[in-house]
């Protein structure tokens, strides 16, 4: 769920974990200017908690009106397009909508043209990113890097109007296809 700016939150039913969650998000410390561990400014400010709690209001609204969304997406896509969940068997708030194509450039190109704006969330794979480097030395993993080089994002925002986007699709439809197959 999104904040006007930068916000979040844990939950935990352990008070240890609780306790220390909040020096972390306060600079490491408990006791002003008494710094216990490395931490961060994390705290929620009070604009960002008050625009959040409004949101959360309307929860169920959002995640229903994501879920119709992808319903269109997936009705009015052609079947090389990948859609990696299951609605029914797990069910999913649709923060983003992750999608799998073998020609994603040249799809991603296709739609902005058609006026639908896509993005790459989390393009380079685990094993690859420099934080987990020591943890992988010299593993391969070919299924993520098939994934990492085919998936994108489609917008799911629920500021979007299902008659504007049903418009898009319908256009991207009618662009020309390299007649590329499905995905394994």
């Amino acid at each position: 769920m999104g904040a006007l700016g930068d916000g979040g939150c844990i939950t935990t039913n352990d008070f240890n974990i609780y306790k220390r969650l909040l020096k972390l998000r306060n600079y490491g410390s408990e006791q002003k200017n008494v710094n216990e561990l490395v931490g961060h400014n994390s705290r929620l400010d009070e604009i960002q908690a008050a625009f959040l709690n409004l949101k959360l209001r309307a929860i169920d609204e959002t995640i229903d009106r994501k879920r119709n969304l992808t319903e269109l997406y997936k009705k009015l896509l052609p079947p090389e397009f990948i859609f990696s969940f299951d609605l029914l068997h797990s069910p999913s708030v649709f923060h983003i909508l992750p999608v799998r194509h073998l020609d994603r450039e040249k799809v991603r190109r296709d739609l902005l043209d058609a006026g639908i704006q896509t993005d790459i969330h989390y393009p380079t794979p685990l094993y690859q990113q420099p934080a987990l480097a020591t943890l992988f030395v010299g593993e391969k993993y070919p299924i993520s890097d098939i994934i990492h080089q085919t998936v994108f994002s489609l917008p799911i925002s629920v500021v979007l109007v299902e008659k504007d986007l049903e418009v898009a699709l319908v256009n991207y439809n009618r662009s020309p296809t390299d007649g590329v197959g499905l995905l394994s």
